[in-house]
């Protein structure tokens, strides 16, 4: 079974995945989303991750790889980003 993660954990690993960039995250439709962008110190959106729903962030596999892929996709277009990993499931 795949290890699950709860999605207030979630929303912290969201906020710490993209230092020194600031993530702004939060639960919405009664805590079974979250909504997050990626914004530079002045506010700026440089990613908006959109409405995951619970079952992608609470995942945590699925998640991972999500936001993985979204750390890929800031670097690629020149963003350097604080050395980061996902939290272990221990």
């Amino acid at each position: 079974m795949a290890h699950e993660i709860s999605i207030e954990t979630a929303v912290e690993i969201l906020e710490s995945a993209f230092a020194p960039l600031h993530c702004l995250a939060r639960t919405e439709d009664h805590a079974n989303s979250v909504v997050a962008t990626v914004r530079n110190s002045s506010g700026e959106i440089l990613l908006d991750l959109g409405n995951l729903t619970k079952e992608r962030v609470t995942n945590a596999k699925r998640f991972k790889a999500i936001l993985i892929d979204a750390r890929e996709r800031l670097e690629d277009r020149g963003f350097s980003l604080s050395a980061w990993e996902f939290p272990s499931n221990e």
